[in-house]
This record gives C-alpha cells, sequence and structure tokens, in this order.
C-alpha cells in the first residue's frame, strides 16, 4: 500500500463528483437521491431496487461507468490490502490535513461526527455543495468497532496519548474545532434492523428525510463561512431478504457498508 493507492483512489472519487451534474435534469432533490441508490444498488447486486428506469437511462451512463471503475477500484483495495487498510486511513487524513491547512484562514471548523453515513448519503450532499475534498476510509468490517481500531491515532499521528484523531488535526493545525455528532440514521438502521419493509421506496423515503436534515446543517455552517468536515465511521446496506428489504452495517466485504466519507465543505 502507499501514497499513490490512495491518490487513485481519490481521482475515481473525483470523477464521480464531477459526474454528477448528469443527474440534473431529474425533477428535484428525492428523485436524485433515489437515484443514486438504484444505481449503486445496481452495481453492488445487479438487480433492480426501486426501478430499473436509471440503470437504463443513456444520460446517466457516464456516471454509472465511473460508479463501476470506483466500487471495482476499492475491491482491488480491500482484497489486497485487507491487513493494512490503516495506511488507507492514514493516508486519507493526512489529505485532510493538508486541504485544511489551506481552508484555516476563517479560523472556524466544524465536524460532523457521523455513525453511518453512505457514499450515497455524501454524494447527495456534494452534489447540493461540492466539496472542496470527497474523500473515503475503507472500513474493512463496515463497523464502528473496526473505524475505532482504524483511527487510533498512536498509529499514525505524530501525538502522545489517548486523544482524538480530530483533536489532533486540531493541534496540528492550530485551530478550534467545534465538534458534534449525527447518529440519526444509524439510530434509523438499529431501530429497524429487525423489521422487513415491505419496499424499497419506504426505506429511501425515511433515509431521505434524515438526509435532507442533515443536509441543512452542514448548509447552514456553509453560509456562514464555517469549514466543515464530515466524517462518518461506516456506511449501510439496504439488504434484499425474503419478505421485503432490510437495512443492515457490516456486510463485507461485497457492500457499501465498508465505505466511510470524508467531506470538507
Amino acid at each position: 500500500m502507499s501514497r499513490s493507492s490512495v491518490v487513485v483512489l481519490l481521482n475515481h472519487l473525483n470523477g464521480i463528483v464531477n459526474s454528477l451534474n448528469e443527474l440534473a435534469y431529474l425533477k428535484n432533490d428525492k428523485e436524485i437521491y433515489v437515484a443514486l441508490h438504484n444505481i449503486f444498488y445496481y452495481i453492488m447486486t445487479k438487480h433492480a431496487l426501486t426501478t430499473s428506469k436509471y440503470i437504463i437511462d443513456p444520460r446517466l451512463q457516464g456516471f454509472m461507468g465511473k460508479v463501476i471503475e470506483f466500487l471495482r477500484y476499492v475491491q482491488q483495495l480491500y482484497s489486497r490490502y485487507i491487513a493494512s487498510t490503516d495506511i488507507i486511513v492514514a493516508e486519507m487524513y493526512r489529505f485532510v490535513q493538508e486541504k485544511l491547512r489551506v481552508e484555516e484562514a476563517s479560523k472556524r471548523m466544524h465536524v460532523f461526527a457521523c455513525d453511518a453515513l453512505s457514499i450515497v448519503d455524501a454524494l447527495f450532499i456534494a452534489h447540493k455543495l461540492r466539496p472542496k475534498f470527497f474523500g473515503i476510509i475503507i472500513n474493512p468490517s463496515g463497523k464502528t468497532a473496526a473505524y475505532k481500531f482504524l483511527l487510533d491515532p498512536k498509529r499514525f499521528v505524530e501525538e502522545e496519548g489517548n486523544i482524538t484523531l480530530m483533536n489532533a488535526v486540531s493541534k496540528a493545525l492550530n485551530v478550534g474545532i467545534n465538534i458534534s455528532k449525527f447518529d440519526y440514521i444509524d439510530r434509523f438502521i438499529h431501530g429497524n434492523e429487525n423489521i422487513n419493509f415491505n419496499d424499497a421506496s419506504t426505506v429511501i423515503d425515511q433515509l431521505y428525510n434524515i438526509v435532507s436534515s442533515f443536509y441543512t446543517k452542514v448548509k447552514q455552517l456553509d453560509t456562514h463561512n464555517i469549514v466543515t468536515v464530515v466524517v462518518s465511521d461506516h456506511g449501510y446496506d439496504i439488504e434484499r431478504v425474503l419478505n421485503g428489504y432490510r437495512l443492515k452495517h457490516g456486510l463485507s466485504p461485497n457492500a457499501l457498508s465498508i465505505l466511510a466519507p470524508i467531506l470538507i465543505i
């Protein structure tokens, strides 16, 4: 594993973000969110989620191609470097620090620590706000415990003592950081993990409401010229079961759960 591998990963992500304008013809934000879920679900499972119309729409083929390339590269990294995914974390957060050093002039920074935020959710926010940085961590189990292990700052940040990663970033940049937790998606997942939804549209509708409320929080800070960092511990998957659909995280390796987005806005 090398820094160059992370650069390639970031280039794939930038390709997706730069292709988000292909979704601009869709009628509203909710349809864009639905389309993103359908595209990622189909690429991962080869099955339709709520509809196949986005999959066969020629206007979205370029975007889908970028997503396919990205997910294929993620699987290559996962299979080759499963024992050293902490290095991906280390390099990714070095990129974050480098970017934040450029943005620190405002001396106002806010971090949202998200418990469960999928790449679909992050791309929806990116479509709305066009982040200055879009990164991803590969969490090999798709669970919070593995994320905490990967983010042990003593493994890759030159600090002493038991401190959090963002505190280390704050000290390195000599800037104060406000940190707040956003865990409504994880609450929704675990509050319904034993419930089968009859159709995927019901799941997506409720997720959209949660993510929209989160976007509003991020947008408010952006409006006030506050540098906003969104970090997450894992994503989640919509899983097809015998009698409907369930929300899960921790499905790996061939799952979106292992992707934990990072945004700087």
